[in-house]
């Protein structure tokens, strides 16, 4: 199980070893916004942001507890003043509830390849520590499958 607060949940998404994984609409890949993360104990999810299709996107992470997938997301299109003809609202929709369906899958197929070292998503938990001054976190439990030890020296 890894512990990550709102900063390291933004550098998981955005780390180097995922880019090969990074959902992909049309022709565009999923940007996310490592700086923009908020993970909120009391409503038990994580919010985080990116950008896709020329678009802003807000998305929000949660347990499903449904056994085989257990992340769901939800994205939602971040309004600009700009964006109010009903046939882009229609666009929008459509592209907002793929982007969900595609996103919930990335969640739940990823691997994160470690040299050798399989990392793959089984479950996750929202958590707000005991310590007075605790920040909340995202607890991910990873399936772990090795095959080689990563070699000395690789950086991650």
């Amino acid at each position: 199980m890894v512990a990550l607060d709102d900063q390291d949940f933004g550098n998981f998404l955005t780390h180097p070893l995922l880019e090969n994984q990074i959902p992909i609409i049309g022709n565009e890949k999923f940007e996310f916004d490592k700086d923009n993360v908020s993970i909120k104990a009391e409503d038990g999810h994580v919010i985080f942001h990116g950008k896709c299709g020329g678009e802003s996107w807000r998305c929000i992470l949660r347990r499903t507890g449904s056994g085989e997938r257990n992340a769901a997301i939800e994205v939602m299109h971040v309004a600009d003043v700009s964006t109010s003809t009903s046939s882009l609202e229609q666009d929008i929709g459509a592209m907002s509830m793929e982007l969900s369906m595609v996103m919930t899958q990335f969640f739940n197929d990823l691997v994160f390849e470690l040299d050798g070292t399989f990392l793959s998503f089984q479950d996750l938990k929202v958590h707000l520590p005991k310590s007075k001054d605790a920040q909340p976190q995202i607890l991910i439990s990873l399936d772990i499958t090795v095959r080689k030890f990563p070699s000395p020296g690789v950086a991650f």
